[in-house]
């Protein structure tokens, strides 16, 4: 990263135990039920998957780099329009909850860089709140998302 660089930094908790956290993300049955609109493989280093977001017609396909178990989870792709490196951290709040910290970098500090990070701090958001709402409550918030919608 270079000094000029931003990053992407989200924090929040999942009221449920890391373990159940960490099924959520790298299990694709779990995370077509509030990220994407289908998974084709389980995340696991080296693994090749491809990501559906029917909703804005978009396929990603990250290159999983790490999955610790219950732990880090790390990956690059290009849902920005540039190829940026994701790390998802999760760590034990208390027996119940779960603290995940998610950084996407790096993006330059220029007009284009700023807007493609702003645009995936709202995304991360969005992952959080909806992995919360349906992990937490069983409610799927990205269901009915259409891409006349974005």
């Amino acid at each position: 990263m270079a000094k000029s660089d931003i990053n992407v930094d989200v924090t929040d908790r999942v009221l449920k135990p890391v373990a159940e956290v960490f099924q959520a993300i790298v299990n694709p049955d779990k995370l077509s039920k509030y990220f994407v609109s289908n998974a084709s493989a389980p995340l696991a280093a080296g693994q090749q998957v491809t990501w559906t977001f029917a909703d804005v017609d978009v396929e990603l396909s990250p290159e999983v780099e790490v999955v610790e178990r219950n732990s880090r989870i790390v990956f690059t792709w290009e849902a920005s329009g540039q190829k940026a490196r994701v790390e998802i951290e999760l760590s034990r709040y208390d027996e119940r909850s779960t603290k995940i910290h998610i950084v996407e970098s790096a993006f330059p500090m220029s007009e284009e860089g700023v807007q493609r990070a702003l645009q995936q701090a709202k995304g991360w958001t969005d992952f959080i709140d909806c992995m919360r709402a349906y992990l937490e409550f069983g409610v799927r918030l990205r269901q009915g998302r259409t891409k006349d919608l974005h």
